[in-house]
């Protein structure tokens, strides 16, 4: 189960609410896809995301182990002793879950990590891999721009885009210990400080 919890949690940005409140309905497998719809979000807009074939083997796995006749439509239920019981996960379960997978990834300060992990790390790593503000707000489903600038100003990927075009501007990469004038490629704009 906790493969999967991951799996969505990172590939939909989702918070644990609602990857708690994912159903079998919520999920349609095409063979080489997972299309997941997300109903009950925090701002009440329905939200879409895909599970790549990579990472399907995860829930198919899982949907193997689900009680025969469940209670219930909802994706997760408990384990108990290695087995699959007829009683969905509760949110609170969900959220002993990052710890379990920090502790999994020897992460300092497992305990720590929170229901709001999964989201934040999809975040940054779609940021990291060079999305745009516009795939970012889509892809967590986020109205206002703060939010999602503020993942892109954090990213290591753009802070070095950013230094690259800078550097770029004034000519030649080399580096050269000898400052003095004439000898520093990147005196190019520099301007004196007045007094």
């Amino acid at each position: 189960m906790a493969q999967v919890v991951v799996v969505f949690g990172i590939a939909g940005a989702c918070r644990i609410c609602e990857i708690s409140q994912v159903t079998l309905d919520d999920i349609e497998d095409s063979g080489t896809l997972l299309m997941v719809e997300l109903k009950q979000t925090k701002n009440y807009v329905n939200r879409r995301f895909v599970v790549t074939e990579e990472y399907i083997k995860f829930y198919r796995m899982y949907i193997v182990l689900r009680p025969a006749a469940p209670k219930d439509h909802r994706l997760f239920y408990a384990h108990r002793n290695g087995k699959c019981i007829n009683q969905v996960v509760s949110k609170n379960q969900f959220h002993k879950g990052h710890e379990t997978v920090a502790n999994f990834l020897q992460l300092e300060n497992a305990n720590s990590y929170t229901g709001h992990s999964f989201r934040r790390s999809s975040a940054t790593l779609l940021v990291e891999s060079e999305g745009d503000l516009m795939t970012l707000k889509k892809h967590g489903g986020w109205k206002s721009s703060t939010v999602t600038e503020g993942y892109i100003d954090e990213s290591v990927a753009h802070r070095t885009e950013i230094a690259n075009k800078v550097f770029r501007t004034c000519g030649s990469a080399e580096i050269t210990p000898d400052l003095r004038p004439g000898n520093f490629p990147y005196a190019c704009n520099l301007k004196p400080v007045k007094e």
